[in-house]
Parts: structure tokens; sequence; C-alpha cells
């Protein structure tokens, strides 16, 4: 089985390492950044996602051993009924989606800011052991709302695990972007 991590800053990689590290059976592929990026999650956040899937605490190992999590700081009122979700899969698109999230929510959209650290989560049931159940996807997806997903990759690789689940995601409801990350100096 193979497992393909996209972590979002430098504790959520320590997380991922070390939930790489006591995988047994597993080819674990992560990618990272070798820049000096932002953190976005603390280690006690990291921890507590841990933990919150052993007994229910901490968010940045509790995020990467989920697979993915709403990032509720950066959403409107905790992601609660979006107009909008944005997704961001690796270390500098999460960074533009937060800023797109923050543009967005001055503009009076509400917006649900996801982050995927388990790339085969998105997968169809059945087609990964750690695919998320349709219950499980339309929680950080929703429904009928749009989702723009920015990932560090080929559009058709999101895509082919997306648009083979039987939930009512078409390439009507979800964009894809591959967008380069600008550098500030």
């Amino acid at each position: 089985m193979a497992r393909i991590y996209f972590p979002a800053d430098a504790n959520s990689s320590v997380s991922t390492v070390d939930h790489c590290l006591r995988a047994k059976n597993n080819i674990s592929l992560i990618v990272g950044s070798k820049n000096p990026t932002n953190t976005w999650l603390s280690v006690e956040e990291v921890r507590d996602l841990r933990r919150a899937l052993d007994s229910a605490d901490n968010k940045a190992e509790k995020h990467c051993i989920a697979g993915a999590s709403v990032w509720k700081r950066f959403s409107t009122e905790g992601g609660i009924n979006p107009d909008v979700i944005l997704v961001g899969c690796g270390v500098e698109v999460t960074f533009e989606i937060i800023a797109a999230a923050a543009i967005l929510r001055n503009a009076g959209v509400r917006v649900r800011v996801v982050n995927i650290n388990d790339l085969l989560i998105l997968g169809e049931v059945g087609s990964h052991p750690h695919a998320l159940d349709e219950e499980a996807f339309e929680s950080l997806f929703t429904a009928d709302k749009p989702v723009i997903v920015n990932f560090h990759g080929y559009p058709k690789d999101i895509s082919g695990l997306l648009f083979s689940r039987k939930s009512k995601v078409g390439r009507s409801r979800v964009s894809l972007a591959v967008l380069a990350s600008w550098d500030s100096s």
C-alpha cells in the first residue's frame, strides 16, 4: 500500500514523518518544501489532531492521521455553511489558499478552508484503504458547494481521484488549479 503526503508546514511534516516511521507495510512519499515557510499548525495542534483520532484532542497530528481537515481559523465562522470550499494540498499552495480565503472573506464570501495532507483519501471508497467514505467526504467538501483545489502537481491526478467518486463531484463543481507560487523578494 502507498500513501502520498503533502504536509502544509514544518509541524505537519514532523508529525507525518513520525506517522510514516511507525507505519508497517507501507510505501510513504512525503512531498515538502526546502524553503522557509509559515507554520500554520502549532505542535500542540498537531498532537491534538493525532490524539483526537485516538481520543479526541490535537490538530496537526490529527490532521496528519485523518489526511485532511477543515482549518477553522482561516474559514468564515469555522467553515459553517460556506459559499465556496478552498482546498490546499502542499506547502506553498496552502499559503495561497489562506491568502485567497482572506480576500474572499473581506469581500463577504463565506469560505471553508480545507487542507489535504494525505492525497489518496480523495479516492473512491475501495480504491484505497484510507479513502474517505461519502459522509466524511461531504463533511469536508459539502454536497453542493463549489470546490477549488490548489495542488502541487498535475490536475489529472486530483481529477482522477475525485471524479471517480459516487458523490456529486463533477467538473461543474470542482475547479482544479495549479498555481505558481510567488516570491516576495
